[in-house]
């Protein structure tokens, strides 16, 4: 079995992450976040596997109310 490491930039654009390198890294301390692997001196990744895992584990649900809501 394959692993796929995905790195910052493809956390961005395949996946869909927003947040920054400083937010993960926060994230990822809290234990709210796969944490990333080590490639080189100056290189991470993350298992893609394990952000497939987090995506669809992320709790569902509705948007939120805006002051115009009628609520």
């Amino acid at each position: 079995m394959s692993v796929r490491l995905l790195t910052f930039p493809e956390l961005k654009s395949q996946k869909g992450v927003k947040y920054t390198r400083v937010h993960l890294a926060r994230m990822e301390r809290e234990g709210r976040f796969p944490m990333r692997v080590q490639c080189g001196p100056n290189r991470v990744a993350w298992v893609e596997a394990e952000i497939d895992e987090h995506i669809l584990n992320l709790p569902r649900g509705t948007l939120p109310l805006g002051p115009n809501s009628g609520r």
